[in-house]
């Protein structure tokens, strides 16, 4: 038995959707421009993400939106719902590159700033973030602290080095030689600085350094509700969206009807559009998630969020999809 037959499918079709290509043709692809990506609206203390993609559209919590690149490339028309901004793209000398109406910022493209204005009504920079102490976890004597300040100086076991930042790259020196670290922010892990294979070195937060530093694995279930009983997986689970390569889609948008029934004797079948797409076994782990293999081997985990979304990971050409299921 192929893997989920109609699911390769349904992959490659994602693949021409979210890649723009046509005929088979990777030429074709539409390079990002001056607007694609992420940009963050602030409100109070609520930070929302707009994802854009190069073909003029994107999504806002999981809606569609769309919009208008002008030819200069420095505004464009965005269409939310049934509302439309007229937006500017500008340099401000506080945010960073933003969106604006009418002067008034709309949106930032720096995650960072936009946080820092989320909770201190102003934005943060990578510098400010780094300044203070970092936590490493050195195994049964504890935790090591690295703490920089704001004249150039990092300080860590009675030792001083020098540091230099540049947007997200942290670069450390002593006595003629460099350590490259880059600050990023976890969902699980909060502020870590990782070092240039993407490996966590150090943590803002004691805590995560403890629990991730210990057990790097922690971090692939953090955030999951571990069910009580494996019963919690048994029923029929309804796709809402999905995420590809950092887009964010629904069902809907994609034209396609998709659900995924676990059942009780050990076996589960994906469902498109009312046909079904091939069989698979499931077995419960430990750590609350579950495993399905088919003839070509085992799936990544399948795992239940704190929202009661049934997570869905399967593997593209570019990269994982990921489906978000609710149960009927």
């Amino acid at each position: 038995m192929k893997r989920f037959m109609k699911w390769a499918a349904l992959l490659a079709m994602m693949s021409l959707l979210l890649g723009g290509l046509t005929a088979c043709d990777s030429s074709s692809e539409p390079e990002n421009n001056a607007v694609s990506g992420n940009w963050y609206r602030v409100d109070g203390s609520e930070i929302t993400t707009i994802k854009l993609n190069a073909e003029g559209g994107g999504s806002l919590a999981g809606s569609p939106v769309s919009y208008t690149l002008s030819d200069d490339g420095t505004s464009l028309s965005l269409t939310i719902g049934e509302e439309t901004f007229d937006l500017s793209i500008e340099e401000d000398v506080t945010y960073g590159t933003v969106l604006k109406s009418d002067g008034t910022v709309y949106a930032l493209r720096d995650k960072a700033a936009a946080k820092g204005l989320a909770e201190n009504g102003r934005p943060s920079t990578y510098a400010d973030i780094l300044i203070g102490t970092w936590y490493g976890y050195t195994g049964a004597s504890g935790l090591s602290e690295l703490t920089f300040s704001e004249d150039g100086l990092v300080e860590t076991n009675g030792a001083t080095a020098s540091y230099t930042i540049e947007d997200d790259k942290v670069t450390l020196s002593k006595d003629g030689s460099t350590y490259v670290l880059y600050i990023a922010e976890d969902a699980t892990q909060g502020w870590i600085l990782k070092d240039v294979n993407g490996n966590p070195e150090v943590w803002k937060d004691p805590e995560a350094a403890k629990t991730y530093g210990k057990d790097p694995e922690a971090a692939k279930t953090a955030g999951k509700a571990v069910p009580s009983d494996v019963e919690a997986y048994i029923g029929v689970w309804d796709a809402e969206r999905l995420s590809y390569q950092g887009r964010d889609l629904t069902t809907e948008e994609v034209g396609m009807e998709f659900y995924f029934e676990i059942k009780e004797d050990g076996t589960a079948v994906a469902v498109t559009n009312g046909e079904p797409d091939g069989d698979a076994t499931w077995t419960y782990n430990k750590d609350g998630t579950i495993t399905l293999k088919d003839s070509t081997g085992e799936l990544d985990p399948f795992f239940i969020d704190e929202e009661g979304f049934l997570h869905v990971i399967l593997q593209a050409d570019n990269g994982k999809i990921e489906f978000y299921c609710k149960k009927r």
